[in-house]
């Protein structure tokens, strides 16, 4: 039985930037495969914008909607490969984009964008993200593996110090 998600409102695009620099500490102790979803404007990408912040990178982030992949690395070694699904039309198209050797590379974070879009092809202990829009603002639900459930009371807890 998969967990309960993990809800966050996220009243403003500054909240949800916020959030993602929150989930930084925490990408250590955090599956490797990240997967995005959600309509448009619902806050995927300002959300790695801040994970990418509260990792250190200093790059301008944007999105990959064109490039489809766009590479960072942290202070710490650590490689951000984001993704942007959107624009793809099946499976073997990201399998053409070498999917496999992202998600095989150490000491990486892959991020991916629209990854509703091919559920089938990624790993089933991935940390799943479903954005959406709510008054005020946007709303985060945040599904963890289960190797990871116990970190709920972390996220809630330092979500509500900050």
């Amino acid at each position: 039985m998969p967990n309960l998600p993990i809800h966050f409102s996220l009243s403003a695009p500054h909240e949800t930037h916020q959030w993602g620099a929150l989930l930084a500490k925490y990408t250590a102790q955090l599956p490797s495969v990240w997967l995005l979803n959600g309509e448009l404007g619902s806050g995927k990408t300002t959300f790695v914008q801040g994970l990418a912040a509260g990792l250190g990178i200093t790059e301008r982030l944007t999105s990959p909607t064109f490039a489809l992949v766009h590479e960072y690395q942290t202070p710490q070694a650590l490689l951000l490969f984001h993704f942007d699904l959107y624009r793809l039309g099946s499976a073997e198209e990201v399998f053409e984009l070498g999917l496999e050797d992202y998600l095989r590379h150490p000491h990486s974070l892959c991020l991916f964008e629209w990854a509703e879009r091919f559920p089938e092809i990624f790993p089933a202990d991935c940390l799943k993200i479903q954005f959406r829009h709510a008054e005020p603002g946007r709303s985060a639900d945040l599904y963890l593996p289960d190797g990871c459930a116990m970190l709920e009371t972390v996220f809630k807890k330092d979500w509500q110090l900050r």
